[in-house]
C-alpha cells in the first residue's frame, strides 16, 4: 500500500476515520475498511493508510482529543492528506469564505462536537522560529 503524500508520518499519533453508524451519504469512493483502535467499531477512511499508524474512530478520537486538550504536556496538532486539503481549499473558494473556516467546520463535523483547531503551515512555523 502506498503512504499518503504530505503527512510527516512521525509526527502522527492516530489517524481519524468515520464510525461506520456515522457515515455521510452518498458514500464516498473509494473507502477503506479498519477497525478503531479503541472501540473496534467497523471505521472507514477514503485513504488507506499504513497499518502501523492506529486508526480510531471520529467518536473515540473526539474522546482522545479532548483528553489531549486537557493535558497541559501534550500538544494537539492536526494534519489532513493533500487530497482532502485541495477539496477543503475548492470549498472555500466556492463558498467565499476562508480555508480555516472551512477547516474548522471539517474538524467539528468529523468529531461531532466544536473545536478550537487552529491552521497553521510548515512556512509560517518557520517564521516564529
Amino acid at each position: 500500500m502506498q503512504q499518503p503524500k504530505g503527512i510527516e508520518w512521525e509526527q502522527v499519533s492516530f489517524v481519524v476515520g468515520q464510525r461506520e453508524d456515522k457515515l455521510p451519504h452518498p458514500l464516498p469512493e473509494p473507502l477503506f475498511r479498519r477497525t478503531c483502535a479503541r472501540c473496534s467499531a467497523q471505521t472507514y477512511t477514503e485513504t488507506g493508510y499504513p497499518l502501523d499508524v492506529p486508526l480510531f474512530c471520529n467518536v473515540c478520537a473526539a474522546d482522545v482529543t479532548k483528553q489531549v486538550k486537557e493535558d497541559p504536556a501534550s500538544i494537539l496538532q492536526w494534519d489532513m492528506p493533500v487530497a482532502l486539503k485541495a477539496r477543503l481549499i475548492d470549498i472555500a473558494q466556492e463558498r467565499r469564505i476562508p480555508i480555516e473556516d472551512i477547516c474548522r467546520d471539517f474538524l467539528q463535523w468529523k468529531l461531532g462536537r466544536p473545536t478550537q483547531a487552529n491552521l497553521f503551515t510548515k512556512s509560517s512555523k518557520k517564521h516564529e522560529e
